[in-house]
């Protein structure tokens, strides 16, 4: 097999064997085994030595890009050594190695995962390998079929329908949206993922608009406005609630349950931690951690603040500068869908730290072209 071909492959399959391995060990009830974690830290250690090989001998750089790269990368560095946290890392060595790859292969490999992982998961469970989380939210059952959470199956779900409708957007037909909607609804009875169905939600009445009125409303500038205006509106709501929130005030002690204490834990965080430079390590105790050892929660649900809080402001202006330049970016391709979907992972991050996580993050590889290509607009392709 000759050097080209190398160099497509490889940055694929270790994408998909990453990808598979996060989803099986960090979200289903096997984590609860310390031997697993233990594999788990050898094998990303393992993944992050083979990501960086192949981008030494096999990714070709210009000489003035090395700068750029350099520099990016110490902070990235800098940030996960004080905050002990390798998911930027590994997230930017996977942007610098999938150079070459078209970005649909890399949303369809990330698809692939996710299937397989969620269908690996619910075979353990229902072959009764492995446990379940069941827990109560104002009176409802939920349940976790195997994943370490009740809310991880219908976050799944979410990933997967956004990547499916962009792969095969022009193939979408009226009758596809109905039946993603009956099956959300099935999934939602028994785990409750209401802010992944709010999200769906949003993501399906979004699209149809833009299915069915393409001709007549300019959808790709809107998305684009909202986008960049949304990102520095959440951010800074972020942090203004959790400096200034008062648990005796009606109003904001009401948006603390209806968010299911969410206000309360970023003000927590946010006094006993507060901004930093290059980050902090943040102390967690998730909820699977909870269930086991009899312990409060202690988890901060909101990305905006994981940002400002554990990865420090100089990451934080680096994701600000990286979604600005993506949003410019997609705006130039035409590309509404993905518009619509950065739309939903920046509302979604409001209640939720995912966008971080590689696994169920495919939006941002996106970042390959903005690093890598130049757009020409007069062939509607990267040179």
């Amino acid at each position: 097999m000759n050097k080209d071909k190398l160099k497509n492959i490889i940055p694929i399959l270790l994408l998909l064997f990453f990808s598979l391995k996060q989803i099986i060990v960090n979200y289903s009830t096997i984590n609860q085994y310390h031997m697993y974690s233990k594999l788990n830290h050898t094998l990303t250690f393992g993944i992050v030595f083979l990501l960086v090989f192949f981008i030494i001998f096999f990714c070709q750089y210009k000489i003035k890009q090395y700068a750029a790269i350099t520099f990016i990368g110490i902070m990235i560095v800098v940030s996960s050594f004080i905050t002990k946290d390798l998911a930027t890392v590994v997230f930017y060595l996977f942007v610098l190695a999938l150079k070459n790859i078209d970005y649909k292969k890399i949303v369809k490999t990330i698809c692939f995962s996710q299937i397989t992982g969620v269908s690996l998961i619910l075979m353990l469970f229902n072959l009764g390998l492995i446990d379940e989380r069941i827990s109560t939210r104002l009176g409802i059952v939920r349940r976790s079929y195997g994943f370490g959470h009740p809310a991880f199956l219908s976050t799944f779900y979410l990933m997967i329908v956004m990547e499916l409708f962009y792969l095969y957007e022009n193939k979408i037909k009226y009758y596809h949206i109905i039946i993603v909607v009956i099956l959300a609804e099935i999934i939602d009875r028994t785990t409750d993922g209401r802010t992944n169905m709010y999200c769906l939600f949003l993501f399906l009445f979004l699209f149809v608009i833009r299915k069915s009125f393409r001709k007549i409303l300019d959808l790709k500038t809107i998305m684009y406005v909202t986008n960049y205006i949304f990102l520095f509106l959440a951010l800074l709501c972020s942090v203004y609630l959790a400096a200034k929130f008062n648990p005796y005030n009606i109003l904001e002690a009401k948006l603390n349950s209806i968010l299911s204490n969410r206000l309360y834990l970023s003000n927590y965080f946010w006094n006993n931690y507060g901004p930093s430079l290059f980050g902090q390590p943040l102390k967690f105790i998730s909820t699977l951690e909870g269930s086991l050892t009899g312990q409060s929660v202690l988890i901060l649900d909101n990305f905006y603040l994981n940002l400002v809080i554990k990865f420090g402001l100089v990451m934080t202006g680096l994701f600000v500068g990286f979604v600005l330049k993506l949003l410019k970016l997609l705006y130039l391709r035409e590309e509404t869908t993905l518009l619509i979907i950065v739309f939903v992972f920046l509302v979604y991050s409001l209640i939720s730290p995912i966008i971080i996580n590689l696994e169920l993050n495919f939006i941002f590889f996106a970042g390959v072209f903005i690093f890598q290509k130049q757009y020409n607009p007069k062939n509607e392709q990267f040179n």
